[in-house]
């Protein structure tokens, strides 16, 4: 069981739920097929969730090396470019 921080949940109609990035980083860190991690990714944009693209990059830190990269923000790039999203998101990371 994960204990979230609290930067980490956010409210939805007066429900606790995990924010967009923790849920992003949690699919990163279990390994789900990138393709699949893009198109969340992707969905969140498009659907006008509020991404934190510097939390993103804090989350996604720890798992970068795992996945070829050496920094969150590479790490999340990369992952933003599959997505098929714009440079204005992918600048946001830095």
């Amino acid at each position: 069981m994960r204990i979230l921080d609290a930067a980490d949940v956010t409210y939805i109609d007066g429900l606790p739920t995990m924010t967009v990035e923790r849920a992003i980083a949690d699919l990163v860190e279990a390994r789900e097929d990138p393709s699949l991690v893009a198109d969340a990714l992707w969905h969140a944009v498009q659907n006008g969730t509020l991404l934190a693209p510097h939390r993103l990059t804090q989350l996604l830190d720890p798992l970068a090396r795992r996945n070829g990269e050496v920094t969150g923000a590479e790490l999340g790039e990369r992952m933003m470019l599959a997505a098929g999203l714009d440079d204005a998101w992918i600048t946001r990371l830095r």
